[in-house]
């Protein structure tokens, strides 16, 4: 149970690095890559015909 308690401590005090941001105006960027994909656009036409 310590080891547990000592991975979460390391963890919360390790540096993420560079936080990307992943929420725009419009968009959330769901794989991180800064690129607005089809899927993380919520103004694509749906592709489902509804069938």
């Amino acid at each position: 149970m310590k080891s547990i308690a000592a991975l979460f401590l390391a963890l919360a005090l390790t540096p993420s690095g560079v936080s990307k941001k992943i929420y725009h105006k419009d968009w959330i960027d769901f794989n991180k890559n800064g690129v607005k994909d089809v899927y993380e656009d919520p103004k694509a036409p749906s592709t489902a015909s509804g069938r």
